[in-house]
């Protein structure tokens, strides 16, 4: 049996949902690592201050 594509197609409505899901995945992730990033160079400046 050849398998069917309309039931490995996503639903029309489902594009954008995807799409803020993915944007709200990667904030989740970026907004963190970029806090840490930051203190860490904060914290490295003071390691090399007279």
């Amino acid at each position: 049996m050849a398998e069917d594509e309309t039931t490995t197609a996503p639903a029309e409505g489902a594009a954008p949902n995807r799409v803020a899901l993915l944007v709200v995945a990667w904030l989740w992730v970026t907004l963190p690592f970029l806090y840490g990033l930051y203190k860490l160079i904060m914290n490295a400046q003071k390691l090399f201050q007279h």
